[in-house]
């Protein structure tokens, strides 16, 4: 009964009250959340002061306004019950936060870059490079969890324009991530984020691969086992010769986190966007294949032309942010580097322009023009 008086009556809420409400019912996993969570969304939405205003920590604010921690609290409980409240909200309040950054505390800042990546929600460069900034300038105020998850949130959109983020992992001191103190999870998103954007030749890298040689590999999950392999794979790709980084994972990671990230391979199936790709490469005359695998074994291709080289990479809704939904994210552009790295050519066929094109049976000249691109002459 309170819930359903609760949902009557939001237009009475004020700031805090509602991100305390959002905040209480993620914490207790309440199965009406994710419904009050939709609700409340145009509710802060109309809530929310103009950009002029000064957000200032909840010590300091007076009953009924926004604070740093009514932001910080909406985007972690919408985050958290994997709820995008919409594009207009999550962009005003990632303003809100890089405006007032010097007022966020740090576990507030760490908490909003994270719930950025979950949502799948591209912040814009002025707040990555926000997010950079303060975690540089703030890092003893942080966890080493804070500090994991802030990069790798960062990492997850590829880092501010200009290697912002790589600048930034340049300029730490080892010693203020405080590697030890981090549990298995907190040490793969710190590496993973750093090999992401190609930081291997920092003091950082180095004295967080080797905080790998301290724990046991029964205490990595799945994913971070993936996580840990995929970065080796990376810094493999960087220096193959390992001339210009002189780092050596222990040797588990190449047994058992390898047959972790094979494992990935295994849970894939064949969707009908790609059926409908791979017939219509075929009415041009080629022999596609579905599903190949590299000849190292490691990755598996959409579909691919083996006689070009070429890979035809099906890229749905998870290849995209959810705001820039024609804008390839970090993940992707790591994955086909990754196959050009290995002699492969990429094509990507973006779900949004083959539907298009499916659905006004012009699939054929369109996939001729993305093969022609590539260099591949279609008789």
């Amino acid at each position: 009964m309170a819930v359903d008086e609760m949902e009557k009556r939001t237009d009475e809420f004020y700031p805090q009250a509602i991100t305390n409400t959002l905040w209480a019912f993620t914490i207790m996993k309440h199965p009406r959340g994710p419904a009050l969570a939709e609700t409340l969304a145009p509710v802060i939405l109309k809530l929310l002061p103009d950009m002029d205003y000064e957000l200032k920590p909840i010590e300091g604010y007076k009953d009924g306004e926004f604070s740093t921690q009514t932001v910080s609290n909406a985007l972690w409980a919408y985050a958290s019950m994997n709820i995008n409240p919409g594009a207009e909200l999550l962009d005003r309040l990632g303003k809100f936060v890089a405006k007032n950054a010097p007022n966020f505390k740090a576990q507030e800042l760490s908490n909003s870059a994270w719930s950025f990546m979950v949502l799948n929600h591209h912040p814009g460069d002025e707040i990555l490079a926000t997010f950079e900034q303060s975690l540089l300038e703030r890092m003893e105020e942080c966890t080493t969890q804070a500090l994991a998850n802030t990069s790798i949130a960062l990492a997850f959109f590829g880092g501010s324009k200009d290697e912002g983020l790589k600048k930034m992992f340049d300029a730490v001191k080892p010693t203020s991530f405080r590697l030890s103190e981090g549990n298995t999870q907190d040490i793969s998103n710190i590496i993973w984020a750093m090999a992401s954007v190609g930081a291997f030749e920092t003091k950082l890298y180095k004295a967080a691969v080797r905080e790998l040689f301290r724990r046991d590999l029964k205490d990595f999950v799945m994913e971070g086992q993936r996580m840990l392999y995929h970065t080796r794979l990376m810094q493999y790709d960087y220096d193959p010769t390992r001339k210009i980084v002189d780092v050596v994972f222990p040797d588990w990671v190449e047994e058992s986190c390898r047959t972790a990230w094979l494992e990935q391979a295994k849970e894939t199936r064949v969707s009908t966007f790609q059926e409908r790709v791979a017939e219509t490469i075929q009415s041009l005359g080629f022999d596609p294949i579905v599903e190949h695998v590299t000849d190292d074994g490691l990755m598996s291709l959409d579909i691919c032309i083996d006689k070009h080289k070429l890979a035809v990479e099906c890229d749905g809704p998870s290849h995209f942010y959810s705001n820039l939904t024609e804008t390839v994210n970090q993940k992707t552009k790591l994955r086909d580097a990754m196959l050009a790295k290995r002699g492969w050519k990429v094509v990507s066929v973006p779900y949004h322009e083959w539907h298009t094109h499916w659905a006004t049976s012009t699939n054929k000249e369109y996939m001729k023009g993305l093969l022609e691109d590539a260099g591949v002459a279609v008789v």
